[in-house]
């Protein structure tokens, strides 16, 4: 076990096509710098809240607070685990599997967003049914 503390960094979802995890604070820096690139066309609006429209540092640094966030507030009840998708060792994307209520509902929702340079390779398809 590498963390003992938080062995949730330790998870690995492994396909013969890419890899998701908890991403360190070093993938957070490389995921931020991959939403920064882009990742939809700038006319759309396909999240609940605009976080893409940020201007950079202010994305970058959203991000960042993203994974942080999400760590800090993960209870065995209400989670969000959300990991990086890497292919071949890059990062591409991210993958979150959220649940509220989960000893009660047994129920989670996803959400997932890949760079624009990974889209259109089947890999969203592939994060959602690993």
């Amino acid at each position: 076990m590498e963390n003992p503390f938080w062995p949730l960094f330790d998870l690995r979802i492994r396909t013969e096509r890419l890899e998701l995890r908890l991403p360190t604070d070093h993938d957070l820096v490389a995921l931020a710098r991959l939403a920064a690139q882009g990742v939809h066309d700038p006319s759309t609006k396909p999240f609940l809240k605009p976080w893409t429209d940020q201007p950079s540092p202010l994305l970058e640094r959203g991000l960042l607070q993203w994974g942080w966030r999400h760590r800090a507030r993960w209870q065995a009840n209400d989670w969000t685990f959300a990991t990086c998708v890497s292919v071949d060792g890059e990062i591409v994307g991210v993958q979150d599997l959220m649940a509220t209520n989960f000893a009660a509902t047994r129920t989670a929702k996803t959400g997932s967003w890949l760079g624009l340079a990974h889209q259109g390779r089947g890999l969203g398809t592939a994060c959602a049914k690993p």
